[in-house]
């Protein structure tokens, strides 16, 4: 994990210095940093560097709050590159990195100007030197960075991983695929695999055998996968109360919902958020890297 990191680092350093970009690392293990090169350390923008170092101590805290707790919980429930909006006015493409099912951090692309006003009146020329992009375009900074961070990093490592439950499905056949488009779609509701066959415009038991055959899962088995990886999520990244989860995300209950926990991630939902917010919580007492 190290050395692709450090390689990964290298390159993004070429890139930044070809493009002018700016790249930032913040991990929940704050000893990674000394791997990655230094100026991807900190913000290092003159309009960031004059929030952080001539401000007040509350706005600096707001500054830790939003890149070491905000961005990692964010993070926790999206799982896939987003752009985060400062209290100062500036915005950030945000970029979870995910090694096998822990979460490690975030790569930050950015400053950029954000369309909302600038935070501090005071500090409105420095304000007005940041970049403008659009985010549409900044989303596919997104894109293009985990690709290149799969060309450094090996099978088992995942960016921005949207389903960790279920492995890439091979298949090519529409129907299977459209099957799991509904399913993917719709996982909150009750559903059978009679209805499902139907969307697939299949009799059930060809639906079935073709199913597996192509997903290497049962119905019954996708179907509670893509339901505990969306709770997962929720109770990673929010304060939802476990009971609305199991709800909103189709189990009968929260008890059902721990079983399967159990049986997926072998931890309870309340163990597996207590984990989290002690990992991050701690990573931003001990972090220096503003």
């Amino acid at each position: 994990m190290i050395k692709p990191l450090r390689n990964f680092s290298k390159a993004l350093a070429s890139l930044s210095e070809a493009s002018g970009l700016n790249f930032i690392w913040h991990f929940t293990n704050v000893e990674w940093k000394r791997e990655v090169c230094a100026n991807q350390n900190t913000h290092g923008c003159r309009f960031c560097r004059k929030i952080k170092n001539e401000n007040s101590c509350e706005l600096l805290k707001r500054c830790i709050q939003e890149h070491h707790i905000d961005e990692f919980f964010l993070s926790l429930k999206n799982r896939s590159p987003f752009i985060i909006h400062c209290h100062a006015g500036a915005m950030e493409l945000i970029i979870p990195l995910i090694f096998g099912t822990e979460f490690c951090g975030v790569l930050c692309l950015g400053t950029f100007r954000s369309k909302e006003k600038c935070g501090y009146n005071e500090y409105r020329d420095a304000w007005q030197e940041l970049p403008e992009i659009s985010e549409s375009k900044l989303l596919e900074w997104g894109d293009f960075l985990i690709a290149l961070m799969k060309q450094y990093f090996d099978d088992h490592t995942a960016f921005a991983e949207s389903d960790q439950l279920i492995n890439q499905t091979l298949t090519q056949d529409i129907r299977i695929l459209r099957a799991i488009k509904y399913i993917r779609e719709n996982y909150p509701q009750k559903l059978t695999v009679e209805k499902i066959s139907q969307v697939a415009n299949m009799s059930k038991t060809h639906f079935i055998h073709l199913f597996s055959k192509e997903t290497g899962y049962t119905f019954s088995d996708f179907l509670l996968r893509v339901r505990a990886g969306n709770a997962r999520k929720l109770v990673e990244g929010s304060d939802m109360p476990l009971s609305e989860i199991a709800d909103l995300c189709g189990f009968s209950d929260q008890c059902r919902m721990g079983v399967l926990f159990r049986r997926y991630f072998n931890t309870a939902p309340g163990k597996m958020r207590q984990h989290y917010r002690e990992k991050i919580l701690n990573s931003t007492q001990r972090s220096d890297d503003l």
